[in-house]
């Protein structure tokens, strides 16, 4: 309870100088003698008391604030404006009306206010799309914003293999589909996740004859080999330097006159490889026209 002292008039004074005193004014005794009690979204209220002397006032919180705070004896009116409580712990204040030695007090207790609860979790960007190394910064927002929660969140991959996750950096790990999925509050969310194929372009392209020699008529088949072996360009495009010579389909080559021809496999923009080719004429027995020391294996 406040307390509270009213002076007397001294006695065997001419003067009859007053002493100090703080009186309530009517209606205004309960907020001296109990608590005054205030809802979290605050209030303003008046107090009315008559001081003998000059006074003074002072309250302890900053969220209490009196007008006037100061004044000359006599009746007066105190205006009290307590602000709102946005917080989840109730709190009390005194607010101290003083006159010499006098003191009269308020006290008052508020109400925290309402606790706010989660309603659920928002993930942005909600998906993520990217290649293998790629990251991606997840960011998560309650709901409400206002919501009371203690902000501690967990994060999981459904598949650590293609997309991991830490403190909401989403990596893309290998092509293929997860779910990272985060916890807080008892709530969750999950943002869907699609590791793209990265391509993967040929470095070098052989064949596995660099020369060859056939006859008129005749085919040399050529095979090639891509490098690295996952490379996504596979699509080889064969060239004759002399289709007059000898001609090359998907790697067969196919001779048409005698003389030579290169042979060559792309791939890609510009990876290449070549086999020169030497075509020369069979005899009507098989013999080797072009052979320069035995034209005619039947001569003895």
């Amino acid at each position: 309870m406040a307390a509270l002292l009213v002076g007397a008039v001294a006695c065997g004074s001419k003067d009859q100088t007053p002493v100090a005193g703080i009186t309530p004014a009517s209606g205004s005794e309960s907020h001296f003698s109990g608590t005054v009690q205030v809802p979290s979204e605050g209030k303003t209220f008046t107090v009315g008391f008559h001081s003998n002397l000059d006074w003074s006032v002072l309250s302890d919180a900053k969220w209490v604030s009196v007008s006037p705070d100061k004044g000359s004896a006599g009746d007066m009116t105190l205006e009290v404006k307590v602000s709102e409580n946005k917080t989840l712990e109730s709190r009390s204040a005194k607010v101290t009306i003083q006159s010499s030695d006098v003191q009269a007090l308020i006290s008052i207790t508020q109400s925290p206010r309402a606790s706010v609860p989660l309603t659920g979790l928002k993930l942005t960007p909600p998906t993520f799309e990217g290649y293998a190394g790629e990251t991606c910064v997840v960011t998560v927002t309650p709901e409400p914003a206002n919501a009371d929660w203690d902000g501690v969140l967990s994060w999981t991959s459904s598949d650590a293999s293609v997309a991991t996750v830490s403190n909401g950096t989403v990596t893309a790990v290998h092509e293929g589909q997860a779910d990272i999925t985060v916890t807080g509050g008892g709530k969750s969310a999950r943002c869907a996740v699609k590791v793209l194929h990265t391509f993967v372009p040929a470095e070098s392209v052989s064949l596995d004859k660099t020369e060859g020699t056939i006859f008129i008529g005749e085919t040399l088949t050529l095979n090639a080999t891509v490098l690295p072996a996952n490379a996504d360009e596979t699509q080889l495009t064969w060239t004759s330097s002399k289709p007059s010579v000898a001609t090359v389909e998907g790697g067969v080559v196919t001779g048409v006159a005698v003389g030579t021809a290169v042979i060559t496999v792309k791939v890609g923009a510009d990876k290449t490889a070549v086999c020169t080719v030497a075509v020369q004429r069979k005899g009507s027995h098989g013999e080797d026209l072009n052979d320069p020391v035995d034209t005619d294996p039947w001569n003895e």
